[in-house]
């Protein structure tokens, strides 16, 4: 499925509801665990192979990157 849908798979990756997926995902780790938490990667380009990535690429403005967004939030509390 997702190797047809790349151009899909970046929309919602890009969208500001995935930062709220990431903050929601967050919050019920530290309430139900709050042990290591290990995100797969900083910066990963979106392909056929998935969005693993908080980042597309270095240097993306984290305005623009919303799982990136909601994980600093997390960090800086």
């Amino acid at each position: 499925m997702m190797r047809n849908n790349v151009d899909l798979v970046k929309q919602i990756n890009r969208d500001p509801r995935m930062g709220e997926l990431y903050r929601k995902l967050l919050r019920n780790w530290q309430k139900e665990t709050g042990d290591l938490f290990v995100h797969i990667a900083t910066v990963s380009p979106i392909s056929q192979h998935g969005a693993w990535g908080l980042y597309e690429y270095s240097g993306q403005p984290l305005a623009h990157a919303p799982k990136a967004q909601a994980m600093q939030e997390f960090l800086t509390k």
